[in-house]
């Protein structure tokens, strides 16, 4: 199983295949987490850098599904829901700024999950 820091370590030799569309294309990913799959299509699944994003989206999807299940349970639940929708809020911002500035950095908690 390859970590993310080893994935960082290959991105950083091949920092300069980054360009301006597959920011733009990994930030869309952030702002909604269904279009997970738009950097795997745009870039044919070869950039290590859509790979990141892409993989990041689906666990903010997951997450965001799981505490909609949480959400069911009474009082509890939708506390839960509400921190944990803060939170992944946050950590949506963060993979923002990581896309734009061209960077391969795993949300907290949750982003050393390997999916895809």
């Amino acid at each position: 199983m390859e970590t993310h820091n080893e994935q960082e370590t290959v991105y950083a030799q091949n920092s300069q295949e980054v360009d301006g569309t597959q920011k733009v294309i990994a930030i869309i990913g952030y702002l909604c987490p269904l279009l997970f799959f738009i950097p795997l299509v745009m870039n044919n699944m070869k950039s290590p850098f859509s790979m990141f994003h892409a993989n990041q989206h689906v666990i903010l999807l997951i997450a965001g599904v799981v505490l909609m299940l949480v959400n069911i349970v009474p009082l509890l639940g939708q506390i839960i829901w509400i921190v944990g929708s803060l939170v992944l809020f946050v950590f949506s911002i963060m993979g923002i700024i990581a896309s734009a500035s061209g960077k391969l950095k795993a949300m907290p908690l949750i982003g050393g999950f390997k999916i895809l």
